[in-house]
Parts: structure tokens; C-alpha cells; sequence
């Protein structure tokens, strides 16, 4: 059976320093990374045979929700597994990310 590639995590954040952090992590698990510093180079990325999208909540212009929502408005995108990572805790903020199809959550800071 052929080894398959490393799964490829799309990392997206507006904190530089997050970013960093993340991907420092997430390859330190084996897995390859690409980043997006906003939403809409997110969603651009999208094509890079990303395997799991690991998104911000709150980020100018473009939030995680809506990042989210486009995400899941593309059929070809529909199963991405999102995960956000977030310091939201209010359970509306949790509904909400469940309505645009997130996955699961994580708590910033992530815990390696």
C-alpha cells in the first residue's frame, strides 16, 4: 500500500504570533501546514488539497463565521472538517459556529 502525503492543515489568523504558534505545533505533529492571515486568503487556499481548516473566530473584514459559511456554501468543500480556534465561550457564539458547519472547537490558547 502506498504511504500517503502528510495531512495538510490550513491554519487561518490575523494574530501573526498565533499563526506562528499554530503551525509550529500542527508540524511538530507531522502534519503539513499552510497559513492564511485573513478570510479571503483562506478561501483561496482552499485548492491546495487542504485536509482540515483550523480557523480563527474573530479576524477584521472577514470573521471565522463567515469564512465558515462560504466554506460550506462550495459542494466541493461541503465534509472539510472546520475547526475554530477560539476564546468565545457564550453558548450563542457556539450555536452559531454549529449553523455555519463548524466541526469542533479548540481554546486559545491551544494547548499542544
Amino acid at each position: 500500500m502506498p504511504d500517503r502525503p502528510p495531512y495538510r492543515i490550513l491554519i487561518v489568523d490575523d494574530d501573526a504570533e498565533f499563526l506562528v504558534l499554530h503551525a509550529s505545533h500542527v508540524t511538530a505533529l507531522g502534519y503539513d501546514v499552510e497559513t492564511a492571515s485573513d478570510g479571503i486568503e483562506a478561501l483561496e487556499k482552499l485548492p491546495l488539497d487542504i485536509d482540515l481548516v483550523l480557523l480563527d473566530a474573530k479576524m477584521p473584514g472577514m470573521d471565522g463565521f463567515e469564512v465558515a459559511r462560504r466554506i460550506r456554501s462550495m459542494p466541493e468543500y461541503s465534509y472539510l472538517p472546520i475547526v475554530m480556534a477560539t476564546g468565545l465561550t457564550k453558548p450563542e457564539d457556539r450555536r452559531r459556529a454549529l449553523e455555519v458547519g463548524i466541526n469542533d472547537f479548540v481554546t486559545k490558547p491551544i494547548d499542544p
